[in-house]
């Protein structure tokens, strides 16, 4: 446990009770919601281990401090000669999967327990149901619940960042401003974001993405890196590093930032978006077949995902399936009605233009209209 609790301790979206504190607990059958209530927390994460004869299995459990409900649990086998391979891979799996836990579990106590609150903890949860949406009216939901939460918290960096984002995705969507200026908009919110993000890896991950689509690259890739150094088991740092790659870094380390992301958290919601990015990868390293595969998978996963359609059409093309990219470029069009080739080509900041030629390739070969 020692090593969860000093990975959880990288996150800054909630604090971890130091190690001396929560070994006191060691080996005593106690009342989870006593312990929460002794050392002032709001979630408990326990575990034990059993052996039998060289086999071990380790158990992990988060838990409700008020209430005692369960909100996850999983189980760990492994060999006792194996031990240290077991502890970290129980360490990298647990971390990655209590902090969206318990981001969804306030959530839901937002709702509860504050329904009419204009605080900016609130706005911001509300606002992080919308943020990884695919539609355009979400994304403006989202950005206006984030501004309001500016108004409250303006030194706050990850509202900030995450408010940057909403707007930089709306350019590389080609979906409507919501300001005279996104793109300027975007770039005065990101450096603000910098100025308050004092090492907090989300911060420096959402803040990069946007300097990257703002064509400061190398700004933008300094601060993924420094995101993943802080903080690697964080899941949507690691998908904003593959991307930030994909656009000015290296291709190899974008796949392994999405792998490493799906591997964290294979069944998060949002692995559509690391899905999509191995799509582009393998168009790119000419894998059209391993391409087709993982954008299926990804367009599985959300139906209103711009870039996994892309990927299906391009891949399509590049295999002689013709009537299956019209099939694909249909519903592309009817989810975003008026895209041309153009306005994905003015959203995406490649700095290597030939990371986007198999997608403008495959688009154009199903008749997308130039624009």
């Amino acid at each position: 446990m020692e090593d969860i609790i000093t990975a959880l301790s990288r996150f800054r979206s909630f604090a971890v009770v130091a190690r001396n504190s929560s070994f006191v607990y060691k080996g005593k059958t106690v009342d989870v919601r006593q312990v929460a209530r002794d050392l002032g927390v709001r979630y408990v994460l326990e575990g034990s281990v059993r052996r039998s004869g060289q086999r071990v299995r380790l158990t992990a459990q988060l838990i409700d401090g008020d209430s005692a409900a369960h909100l996850w649990a999983r189980h760990f086998d492994g060999a006792l000669e194996d031990i240290f391979d077991v502890q970290d891979r129980i360490t990298e799996s647990v971390v990655a999967v209590v902090e969206p836990q318990i981001q969804r579990a306030e959530i839901d106590r937002s709702r509860r327990d504050r329904p009419g609150s204009v605080a900016a903890y609130d706005l911001y949860l509300a606002a992080m149901e919308k943020f990884h949406s695919a539609t355009g009216a979400e994304n403006a939901a989202a950005y206006a619940l984030l501004m309001k939460a500016i108004d409250i918290e303006p030194q706050n960096g990850l509202m900030l960042a995450q408010a940057a984002q909403l707007l930089q995705h709306r350019i590389v969507m080609g979906w409507a401003p919501l300001t005279n200026d996104d793109r300027t908009v975007a770039s005065q919110l990101v450096h603000r974001a910098l100025a308050y993000a004092r090492g907090d890896a989300p911060v420096l991950a959402s803040a990069g993405l946007t300097l990257i689509a703002n064509r400061e690259y190398d700004l933008g890739l300094a601060a993924m890196k420094a995101a993943v150094e802080t903080n690697p088991n964080h899941f949507d740092v690691v998908i904003w590093a593959g991307v930030g790659n994909i656009h000015c870094g290296s291709l190899e380390d974008a796949r392994t930032y999405f792998e490493r992301a799906l591997q964290l958290s294979p069944g998060d919601p949002h692995a559509f978006v690391a899905l999509t990015g191995v799509a582009h990868v393998l168009l790119v390293q000419g894998d059209n077949a391993g391409a087709l595969q993982y954008a299926k998978r990804a367009t599985g996963l959300n139906t209103s995902y711009d870039p996994a359609y892309w990927m299906m059409i391009a891949a399509n093309v590049r295999l002689g399936r013709m009537k299956d990219a019209q099939r694909w470029l249909t519903k592309f069009k009817a989810l975003a009605p008026g895209v041309t080739i153009r306005s994905i080509r003015e959203g995406q900041p490649m700095q290597d233009t030939t990371r986007l030629a198999p997608i403008i390739e495959g688009l154009r070969a199903v008749g997308l209209e130039e624009g």
